[in-house]
C-alpha cells in the first residue's frame, strides 16, 4: 500500500545581527556553529534559502517519522511497518543569526551565511526535552491513579517534533534515550487495540433511501478523550466517532445482503494546546480497516404474477438492492435470464424461483398453479419503430405510453421519485452512461444543473435520438449540451 507523507518547515526564528563581530569565513570555519551560506538575487531570497539549508543540515539525521499501518480482515490482522524518508519537522530555534557576506554590484546577487552556535541549539533541545518531561510526570501520576492518560502522551509525542535533537526522559526510574519512539509505540499500540464495528443500517427519507446511516464504534478500547475518524474514500463519506462512538452516513447499492467497506481507522485528542494543532494535522496513526454492513433487515426479494392474455408475467419487486443478474428457474431447469419472466399459462410450471445476483441467499419461490395470480391491468407497451429491440423483452413496448410518463417529468426532485419507482417495480434501472453494457437502449433525462429543471428527454438511439417534447432529432446531443446532468434509464421489459 501506498503511503504518502509531505515535509514541513515552519522555522519561528529570532534573528540578531552581527556588526562586525565575525566574517562569514570565521563563522563558517568555526566547529562551535551550526552555519549555512546561501547566494540569492535579493538579500531575503539568500536568507531564506540559507535558513532552509541550516535547518535540513540539523534535522534529516536526526528526525525521522514512520507510520503503521495495519490492515484487519475477517478477524486476520496483519501489521506492516513503513519507514517514511521525507521528514516532518517543525523546530523553534532562539539564538539564530545571520550575516551579509557580500554584495555584487554588477550582477545584483547577496551572500548570506545564516549560523546557531551549539550551546544555543542545546538550550532550544533542553527547552523541548522540560516540557516533554512534564509531560511524562502528568503520564506516571495518571497512570498510578488509573486515569486516561493517552491524550498527554499524544501531547508529549507531538511536542518531541519541535526538537532538532533526541529527547532525552526519565520515567518510572529508567532513563528513556528517545522519547518520541517511545510515545509512538504506546500510540501504535493503542490504534492496534481498537476495532470498528457497525451496527444494522437505516435508510435514509423518501426520495433518499440510498444514503444509509449506520452506529459505528471503535469498541471497548476507547478514550472518551479522543475523536476516533473513519474515512471510507471509496463512498466519498467520513465519520467522526466521539469517544469511540458515532453515526456513519454513507451512498450506496449493495448487490448482496453483506457487503464490505474499506477505509482508515484514525485517532486524535480532543482537546489539545494551540501550538500543537499544526503538527496533529501532520503526525497521525490510521489502520486500513474493512468493516462488514448487513442489510438483511432492508434488502427484499419477490416477484408479482399477472396474467397477460395467454401468459402470465412474473415481474420482480426489490428494496434496497442493486440488480445485477436474473435467473429464472423452476427446478433444475432455467427459465430465463431476462428480468421479467413471461411464460404461456399452459406451459407454466408449478413453482418457479427468482434468484438476483446469482446468491442463492437473495431467491424466492411462488406456485404458479395454487396461488391467486394478480389481474391489475397493466399497460401494453409496444417497440419503437425503426429501433432496436430491447433485451429482456416480455412483450412489445408500448412508445407513445412511455413518452406521456415521460413528458410530465418537469423537475429534478419529481425524476427522482419516477426513478426509484421504476427500480423498485423491476421495470428497470438507471445511472450514468458508463453503468451500461448498451447505453443506445438507454433513455436519456437531461437536467439544467442550476435550475434543477428536466428540460431534455431523449429517445432511444435509432439513429439519432429524439427529444420527445419537440420531436427534434439529436445525432450528437452530448456535445450539444455540455454542462447538463445526464440520467440513463435501461428500460426492461
Amino acid at each position: 500500500m501506498n503511503i504518502f507523507t509531505r515535509t514541513v518547515l515552519t522555522l519561528i526564528v529570532f534573528i540578531s545581527f552581527e556588526i562586525g563581530a565575525k566574517t562569514c569565513g570565521d563563522i563558517l570555519a568555526d566547529p562551535s556553529y551550526f552555519s549555512a551560506k546561501a547566494t540569492a538575487e535579493t538579500e531575503e531570497r539568500a536568507l531564506n534559502l540559507a535558513r532552509d539549508f541550516l535547518l535540513n543540515q540539523i534535522s534529516t539525521t536526526v528526525q525521522s517519522a514512520s507510520e503503521l499501518r495495519t490492515m484487519e480482515i475477517s478477524g486476520e490482522v496483519s501489521t506492516d511497518f513503513k519507514m517514511v524518508s521525507s521528514t516532518s519537522t517543525n523546530i523553534k530555534l532562539k539564538g539564530l543569526r545571520h550575516v551579509v557576506c557580500s554584495q555584487g554590484r554588477r550582477n545584483s546577487e547577496v551572500t548570506v551565511v545564516v549560523y546557531i552556535s551549539q550551546i544555543d541549539l542545546e538550550k532550544s533541545a533542553f527547552e523541548v526535552q522540560t516540557q516533554v518531561q512534564e509531560y511524562f510526570n502528568m503520564m506516571e501520576y495518571k497512570e498510578n491513579l488509573s486515569i486516561e492518560y493517552l491524550t498527554d502522551v499524544y501531547s508529549a509525542y507531538l511536542r518531541t517534533f519541535l526538537s532538532p535533537i533526541s529527547v532525552q526522559v526519565t520515567h518510572q526510574g529508567r532513563t528513556i534515550n528517545d522519547a518520541k519512539a517511545y510515545l509512538g509505540i504506546i500510540l501504535r499500540e493503542h490504534l492496534n487495540a481498537i476495532s470498528l464495528q457497525a451496527d444494522f443500517p437505516n435508510p435514509g427519507s423518501a426520495g433518499l433511501e440510498e444514503q444509509f446511516s449506520v452506529q459505528m464504534n471503535v469498541g471497548l478500547h476507547a478514550q472518551s478523550a479522543f475523536v476516533y475518524r473513519f474515512d471510507a474514500p471509496s463512498l466519498n463519506a467520513q465519520a467522526n466517532l466521539i469517544g469511540g462512538k458515532g453515526l456513519f452516513q454513507y451512498i450506496k447499492r449493495p448487490a448482496d445482503v453483506k457487503e464490505s467497506i474499506r477505509g482508515y481507522l484514525s485517532f486524535a485528542p480532543i482537546n489539545i494546546s494551540a501550538d500543537l494543532r499544526e503538527l496533529l494535522a501532520i503526525h497521525t496513526f490510521s489502520k486500513e480497516v474493512v468493516v462488514e454492513i448487513d442489510y438483511s433487515r432492508l434488502i427484499s426479494v419477490d416477484f408479482n404474477i399477472e396474467r397477460k392474455g395467454n401468459n402470465l408475467v412474473c415481474t420482480p419487486i426489490l428494496q434496497h438492492l442493486s440488480p445485477r443478474a436474473f435467473e429464472w428457474r423452476s427446478g433444475n431447469r432455467q427459465l430465463s435470464s431476462n428480468q421479467i419472466l413471461a411464460i404461456p399459462s399452459d406451459e407454466a410450471p408449478e413453482k418457479v424461483t427468482l434468484i438476483v445476483n446469482g446468491i442463492s441467499h437473495l431467491a424466492v419461490e411462488k406456485s404458479l398453479r395454487n396461488t391467486s395470480v394478480s389481474t391489475r391491468p397493466v399497460a401494453q407497451r409496444d417497440a419503437p419503430k425503426n429501433s432496436q429491440t430491447l433485451p429482456n423483452s416480455a412483450e412489445e413496448i408500448n412508445l407513445n405510453s412511455i413518452k406521456s410518463e415521460f413528458g410530465q417529468i418537469e423537475t429534478f426532485s419529481s425524476l427522482q421519485t419516477t426513478l426509484m419507482d421504476i427500480r423498485n417495480s423491476g421495470r428497470g434501472t438507471w445511472g450514468r452512461k458508463a453503468d451500461f453494457m448498451n447505453p443506445d437502449l438507454c433513455w436519456v433525462f437531461l437536467v439544467n444543473a442550476d435550475t434543477k429543471k428536466v428540460e431534455v428527454v431523449l429517445t432511444p438511439n435509432s439513429g439519432g435520438r429524439t427529444d420527445i417534447r419537440t420531436n427534434k432529432l439529436h445525432t450528437n446531443f452530448e456535445n450539444e449540451f455540455k454542462g447538463y446532468i445526464a440520467i440513463w434509464v435501461d428500460l426492461i421489459h
